[in-house]
């Protein structure tokens, strides 16, 4: 069991503020008590220690009406104990602490002045001392004012604890999101492949076992680059990009029987871009081999004024369906770099994909030569060209 509520923000420096106490114990070691007195002081003691650990965790529970009592009955044990011992000031003082950590600031400062006036008026009323009732005021105004910072600045705290947690989570869920697209597009692709060049070596076997086995070979080469990829989603990173990604489209279709016609100018984008739409590519292939039922697939990709364009279009059976988790994490995929994809489908009539992203040719000339500039290379190596 702990004594005092756990918070950061305090740590142990509840056990030290107690050292405090020991201004109204003064009188037992410079004077001479009554048995009686002595019994009394214990018993005060022991209530103010009570009130005192009570306050913390009512504190720690928001339960501030209560923590306003403990205030309350402290101030009681202070007057109590004035006429007879001017340590008793020290109560004063821990009831504005316990004020002076109230939620709202300016309620806490009107709560220590209010304290204040007590103070004032216990003095003039009781005929207190001097030396009970000044450094009651100084102190109490002191010490519930530095509360009042410290308990500002542990919310202000505690409000970064919560965002650093919420940064933190939705970092992790967007880590989630991205593996989870990469991994359906990888697999999807590499999947479809290995099925489609299986039939067709299952199909080879007896009239053609060569070219079977080569087929089989070819399965094989392709699980062992998809197990590499897989490993690259998962700790983000990328190899290839667009020109590798053509080739492989081409090899998918061609499996599947789709003639390609590919129509892929010159360009240099980032590494970033490219990356994207080479796995944007690969999804909308990998969408034509599965479920077009297409005869013919073209791919162009292209610059228009201040956009690069990537259109994938087949003839296929098209669909009316709504959108699966493919085409979701094409979009979403697209959006995040500030681009746009148009989904054109219908039954009967083929599907087209078109994914436009703006990107000045200016400022693809500047990255390439601050990305130069840094790595120190002669060659641009923001891109590479696209062929066919």
């Amino acid at each position: 069991m702990r004594v005092f509520p756990r918070d950061p923000d305090l740590g142990w420096t509840p056990w030290a503020w107690l050292v405090y106490l020991g201004i109204f114990l003064l009188p037992v070691f410079f004077t001479s008590l009554s048995t009686t007195v002595w019994v009394l002081m214990g018993l005060t003691v022991v209530v103010f220690l009570a009130l005192y650990i009570g306050g913390y965790w009512l504190q720690h529970l928001n339960r501030w009406r209560a923590v306003y009592a403990v205030a309350a009955a402290l101030v009681v044990l202070a007057l109590v104990w004035a006429p007879y011992n001017t340590g008793a000031n020290v109560f004063m003082v821990y009831a504005g602490a316990f004020l002076g950590c109230y939620p709202k600031a300016r309620r806490a400062l009107l709560s220590i002045f209010g304290l204040v006036g007590i103070v004032a008026l216990a003095y003039l009323a009781l005929d207190l001392s001097l030396f009970f009732a000044l450094p009651a005021l100084i102190f109490t105004v002191l010490i519930g004012g530095l509360n009042i910072h410290f308990s500002e600045v542990g919310r202000k705290n505690e409000a970064l604890r919560k965002s650093r947690a919420e940064v933190e989570r939705l970092a992790q869920v967007a880590e989630r999101e991205r593996i989870a697209r990469d991994l359906h597009d990888l697999l999807g692709h590499t999947l479809s492949l290995i099925t489609l060049k299986s039939e067709l070596a299952a199909k080879l076997a007896e009239r053609d076992t060569r070219r079977a086995a080569q087929e089989i070979r070819d399965v094989e080469a392709i699980a062992r680059k998809a197990l590499a990829e897989v490993r690259a989603a998962v700790t983000g990173y990328r190899a290839g990009g667009l020109t590798e990604e053509i080739d492989n489209a081409r090899q998918a279709l061609d499996a599947a029987g789709v003639l390609l016609e590919a129509d892929i100018d010159d360009l240099n984008i980032s590494p970033r871009d490219d990356g994207i739409l080479a796995l944007i590519l690969r999804e909308a292939v990998t969408n034509v081999v599965r479920h077009a039922r297409a005869h013919a697939c073209e791919i162009c990709l292209s610059r228009s004024g201040d956009h690069v364009q990537l259109l994938v279009a087949d003839d296929g059976i098209g669909s009316d369906a709504p959108e699966g988790a493919g085409l979701r994490g094409m979009r979403e995929r697209v959006e995040a770099i500030g681009g746009r994809m148009d989904l054109t489908t219908a039954p009967s009539q083929g599907t087209k994909i078109l994914v436009s992203v703006e990107r000045p040719e200016a400022v693809v000339a500047e990255l390439a030569t601050d990305t130069e500039s840094v790595l120190g290379e002669t060659t641009p190596v923001v891109g590479r060209p696209i062929t066919a």
